[in-house]
């Protein structure tokens, strides 16, 4: 967290997760789910496994609309005939959204000396989608693969992992700015119009936002 500058630790959304043991759900589904606009302007997941079943949400808000997640949550739950989360098992964590930072700060650091920061440490999270998982698992090969360069080829590691992260960097750009376009010229409508487009498209209005396909760098 020191890596960090103070402005860059305030929350930009926020997501809720619970376990469901499989034995407690056998009809439940065997492949993921998402709910768009649960909660409003976020979605919600029910990804299964072998032996227990993920349910969650997130999205953006503060801390009053993200104090109620976890009975929209128990609501969803309901809702899909699941039986209710594994007791003890919500687990809650803020999001940071790349490419939301303040001018003086326009990212959150990738690293500093011999550290490397990957996934949701380093805010690789889609600015309008939410999506964290796969840049977690890209940003984590390229620091693996930074970390070996710098074994063999004595180069500089945080220099060889923020070269391989451009193309991850200038998607996140892209994103922020279009979101920014659609929320500003259309002022207090905006995000209300940008909720309604993200509800009713569904996987349609992701993929039209999520443009482009960002390919695994391979050194």
């Amino acid at each position: 967290a020191a890596v960090l500058p103070e402005d860059n630790r305030r929350p930009s959304a926020f997501a809720l997760q619970a376990v469901i043991p499989r034995p407690a759900w056998p009809e439940g589904p065997d492949h993921p789910f998402l709910f768009w606009n649960i909660p409003p302007g976020g979605y919600g997941w029910l990804f299964p496994g072998r032996t227990r079943l993920l349910a969650g949400l997130g999205g953006e808000g503060n801390f009053s609309s993200w104090s109620r997640y976890p009975a929209l949550l128990r609501d969803l739950l309901r809702r899909v005939g699941a039986p209710p989360p594994e007791p003890g098992t919500f687990r809650g964590a803020f999001v940071p959204l790349a490419g939301e930072r303040r001018k003086e700060s326009p990212r959150i650091p990738s690293g500093k000396e011999r550290l490397l920061l990957v996934g949701d440490a380093a805010g690789f999270v889609h600015p309008i989608t939410g999506e964290g998982v796969f840049y977690a698992h890209l940003s984590g090969l390229c620091a693996a693969r930074s970390i070996a360069a710098a074994l063999t080829e004595r180069v500089n590691p945080l220099e060889r992992y923020e070269m391989s992260l451009a193309g991850m960097h200038a998607e996140f750009a892209r994103a922020a700015r279009a979101k920014c376009w659609l929320h500003l010229p259309l002022g207090p409508l905006g995000k209300p119009l940008f909720r309604a487009a993200f509800r009713l498209g569904g996987a349609s209005f992701v993929r039209a936002v999520h443009w482009g396909t960002l390919s695994i760098p391979e050194k």
